[in-house]
This record gives structure tokens, C-alpha cells and sequence, in this order.
């Protein structure tokens, strides 16, 4: 059976995958942002991936990442996680820094990536935001 052409394949493989820092510790600092995002754009492109858009909160990460069928999920978490703790140790060498060993991952319905990528992008603010009570948004105090 002969093998079928690469070049006449069609994919589009978009992956949303999570993890965090070790212990949950809240190490991740929002100066620290852009920085991280760029590491991952090299790291992720290093591995013949695409970035698409990273969303950092406090204590973990989300990124979003166009692959190819070729790429491994598996190496791809890695070079990000490992690339950006070595990065994370030495800007704040007062402090050991370290990932939570795996990751969580999904592959995203190309008619759901405008949400999933809203929701990337928006970590830390969601995270960030003060917790708000039901009753917080209405003039009444609770009963």
C-alpha cells in the first residue's frame, strides 16, 4: 500500500493545554507576562508548533497551540514547561521554582476557537478578579 503524499494532507490541529506551578504556589507574576508568552512563541515554533495565544494566571498557565499531525503533544508540554522553569529560576534566583509534573490537555472544535481563545487570553483577569457573591450585584443585602 503506498503511502498517501504530506503535502496533500489537510489538518488543522489546535490543542488548549493547562498546567501548573508546583503546590499551586502563586509564583507566577503578571510583570513576568509578556516575557513568559514570547519564551513559549519560541519554544512552541522550535518544535515546528504555532502559538497561538498563552494566558497566564498566579499559579498556572494555559496555552494554545496550532500543531502539526506529525508533533507530539507530549514534547511540545515538555519544551514549554522545561524551557520556561529554567527561565523562571534564573529571573528569581531567591526562589525555587518548579512545574507540577503532566499537564491537561484538548483539542479545540475549530467553531469553538474564538471562545477558547477569549478564555485563554483572559486568565488573569479571571483569576485576578475579586470572588463576588450572587447577592454582591443586586441593591438587596442577603436574607
Amino acid at each position: 500500500m503506498a503511502r498517501s503524499d504530506p503535502s496533500r494532507r489537510v489538518h488543522d490541529l489546535v490543542v488548549h493545554m493547562v498546567w501548573t506551578v508546583r503546590h499551586r504556589l502563586p509564583l507566577l507574576e503578571a510583570c513576568d507576562d509578556v516575557r513568559r508568552v514570547e519564551l513559549f512563541r519560541r519554544k512552541a515554533c522550535e518544535v515546528g508548533a504555532e502559538l497561538i495565544a498563552a494566558g497566564c494566571a498566579c499559579d498556572h498557565v494555559h496555552v494554545l497551540v496550532r500543531i502539526a499531525a506529525t508533533n507530539s503533544v507530549a514534547e511540545i508540554a515538555k519544551r514549554l514547561k522545561g524551557a520556561s522553569s529554567r527561565v523562571e529560576n534564573l529571573a528569581h534566583p531567591d526562589r525555587r521554582f518548579e512545574w507540577q509534573d503532566g499537564y491537561w490537555c484538548q483539542s479545540c472544535d475549530p467553531l469553538s476557537l474564538d471562545s477558547v481563545l477569549a478564555y485563554v487570553i483572559g486568565q488573569r483577569a479571571h483569576h485576578d478578579a475579586p470572588t463576588r457573591e450572587p447577592w454582591q450585584d443586586t441593591h438587596d443585602a442577603p436574607p
